[in-house]
């Protein structure tokens, strides 16, 4: 049960094209999403990308494509993941998206989990060892659950401005203040939806599996 929770929590930051710390501080969660898509949005309390006084104090709107590279809905799954692991998403929520589990569903410790953490759990739920300096066994790690979305999309030719905004890059000043805004978000993300659908329909460009399994953790 906690090792789908895990699960869940490493797909919320895969789609959500998040590190672990943007999970670490949500401050409510809200779903926007059917059997056939949509989206889920987080709103998080603690991030890198406001560089003024102004922005760091503002929450930032995680928005989350619901359609995953099997071509169904995985936030379904994933929160009832959460639910049967007795995590509670009641708004406001004002702490990680998963604490750090402790054994049994249920019980947590009074802290969030650490990147390393993650990282040992995805190495692991993929069946990657842990390769030493010079090994050709692939590096992956928390920070891999962002990059390899973004990577998705820049293979996609997605513009580079939607690829900022995607990965909530205070790129520009335009861009910063576009990332604090769901509305202005959702563009993006509906672009990014399709880049997941090609995935799904096997139409991505340069859809080489020898070069997917190399560069994708899923």
């Amino acid at each position: 049960v906690m090792d789908r929770a895990a699960v869940a929590y490493i797909l919320f930051c895969l789609y959500g094209r998040c590190r672990n710390s943007d999970l670490q501080a949500i401050h409510s969660i809200e779903m926007d999403f059917s059997r056939d898509g949509g989206f889920v949005t987080l709103d998080t309390c603690f991030h890198k990308t406001g560089r003024m006084a102004s922005l760091k104090t503002r929450l930032l709107p995680i928005l989350i494509p619901a359609r995953g590279v099997n071509g169904e809905v995985w936030v379904s799954d994933a929160l009832q993941a959460f639910s049967e692991a007795g995590v509670r998403l009641e708004n406001p929520i004002d702490g990680p998206l998963l604490p750090a589990p402790a054994g049994e569903a249920g019980a947590f410790l009074g802290r969030s989990l650490m990147s390393n953490e993650v990282s040992a759990l995805l190495r692991n739920f993929l069946g990657i060892p842990n390769g030493g300096q010079g090994d050709e066994t692939p590096l992956v790690s928390s920070h891999s659950l962002k990059a390899t979305t973004l990577a998705w999309a820049a293979r996609y030719g997605l513009s580079p401005s939607t690829r900022s905004l995607l990965g909530r890059h205070s790129s520009c000043l335009n861009e910063t203040f576009a990332v604090y805004s769901r509305d202005l978000m959702v563009s993006p993300v509906v672009e990014l939806q399709h880049v997941i659908d090609a995935i799904a329909n096997k139409e991505f460009p340069l859809m080489n599996r020898g070069l997917a399994d190399r560069k994708s953790v899923v």
